[in-house]
């Protein structure tokens, strides 16, 4: 099977400019083929620019903090800082030309241990994930990122892949998503084959860096990110597993935000609302937390006494056992 990276997207920029033109195996097929218009997940972004005249969609990401999206390494490993800050941005809707926002970019950051897919050995590369840093702050809530590492008992499982790939047309721009499987657990992908998915779905070219994400405990989590597929989009797809990341993505966070704590770089941490993934990653939004709960044996029972609350000494207790729970219902969830 002949494999086939996604437009890298410095080589986009480098044709649509007239300087050369890219390599690309197999014929453009449509986007997130046999997949279906997207109007939700606002998170999920076309990463392109003004050219000419013209706008075009180079790659896809998908927003995880207020400053911070996740894409392909791939996508961004070539491409100048002044290039990106001149030139490049992210636009926010269902479509390239009626973009609701368009969002400047500041910087990139690529795993340091990418290795680029390479056709001629049949290798699918390895840590095919990078970060762009918007130069302002995101105007929707971010998507959670998996925090649990990939096993066995995660095959089979329902995802969607989201991208703003190319159409029958060859015209890109339009954002599209379908539901893949998990069907084999590598190394560095989560690897899905048509064969297994609704409607022999699979991601196409412009769906590079896109997510590939799942529903878990009612909330969208991003689980992976599109890295490549054979060359006619029309038998098996990879998309770079984010948990073999994980360190490096939160000191990405971390320069960005000055924490590792997603729910602070967020502003999800007191914000009025209670968000139990914050319990998930470590940390406690003061939102969710009782302050009855908090307190000593002896004030809690002098605020007992004055009829003010009807807490016990247990109440402490009970804080650490619910907090327990959640990191237990995430290991044990199913999908």
């Amino acid at each position: 099977m002949a494999l086939s990276r996604r437009l890298n997207l410095l080589g986009i920029v480098v044709a649509c400019l007239g300087i050369g033109t890219v390599a690309q195996a197999g014929a453009p097929s449509p986007p997130i083929v046999n997949g279906a218009p997207e109007s939700g997940f606002p998170t999920v972004i076309s990463l392109g620019a003004d050219i000419l005249d013209d706008r075009v969609s180079l790659c896809t990401g998908n927003i995880i903090t207020t400053r911070i999206i996740l894409t392909a390494a791939h996508c961004t490993d070539f491409i100048p800082t002044s290039m990106l800050q001149a030139g490049g941005r992210a636009y926010v809707g269902p479509d390239i030309w009626s973009a609701e926002y368009e969002l400047r970019l500041e910087d990139r950051f690529v795993h340091p241990e990418y290795v680029e897919l390479d056709n001629a050995l049949d290798e699918l590369g390895e840590f095919d994930i990078s970060v762009v840093v918007l130069a302002e702050d995101a105007p929707m809530r971010p998507m959670w990122v998996r925090l649990d590492d990939f096993s066995d008992s995660d095959l089979d499982s329902e995802m969607t892949s989201i991208g703003f790939g190319l159409d029958e047309d060859d015209v890109s721009g339009v954002k599209r998503s379908a539901v893949l499987t998990l069907d084999t657990l590598d190394e560095h992908f989560l690897i899905s084959s048509s064969v297994s998915n609704p409607d022999g779905a699979t991601i196409c070219s412009g769906d590079s860096g896109g997510p590939q994400v799942a529903l878990v405990d009612g909330e969208w989590e991003q689980w992976a990110v599109h890295s490549w597929g054979d060359g006619g989009c029309r038998a098996q797809s990879g998309s770079q597993r984010v948990d073999i990341a994980r360190d490096w993505l939160f000191d990405q966070i971390e320069a960005v935000h000055g924490t590792r704590d997603l729910c602070k770089a967020n502003g999800w941490a007191g914000d009025g609302v209670c968000d139990l993934r914050c319990a998930e990653a470590g940390d406690i939004d003061p939102d969710c937390v009782d302050p009855v709960a908090l307190l000593s044996v002896s004030e809690a029972t002098d605020i007992s006494k004055s009829g003010c609350s009807t807490a016990t000494a247990g109440g402490l207790s009970t804080l650490l056992g619910f907090i327990g729970l959640v990191g237990l219902a995430r290991r044990q969830r199913s999908l």
